[in-house]
């Protein structure tokens, strides 16, 4: 981790002091490689900083290892435990436009599903 903010520190140092120039790519340095570059079957510590920029999920974990809403507002078992319904954050698009809806995030976990 210190290491991490140490680049971090040194990264921004250098565009501080470097010309002022419109940059329009971000470049981040990594010391390995992700795994695979599919979210659903990556298991790396590298492959999760990779996705967490890029990604957004319906729920993610925190610092303390709680389970939190990301795209989802809340979440509800059923009595049974056979059953979960997400509330979906409203107002959510896709990159292209498309919105997020329970349809894409019903099809998004069928396509996912082993």
């Amino acid at each position: 981790m210190k290491t991490l903010r140490f680049a971090a520190a040194a990264a921004l140092a250098l565009l501080l002091c470097g010309g002022a120039q419109a940059q329009t790519t971000l470049k981040i340095g990594l010391a390995e490689d992700p795994d695979i570059l599919d979210p659903s079957l990556a298991r790396t510590y590298v492959g999760r900083i990779v996705f967490s920029s890029i990604c957004d999920k319906l729920f993610d974990i925190d610092e303390k290892l709680n389970i939190v809403p990301q795209l989802a507002l809340s979440s509800e078992t059923s009595a049974d435990g056979k059953a979960v319904t997400i509330k979906l954050r409203p107002g959510v698009k896709f990159h292209d436009g498309e919105v997020f809806d329970a349809e894409a995030a019903k099809y998004s976990s069928i396509a996912i599903s082993p």
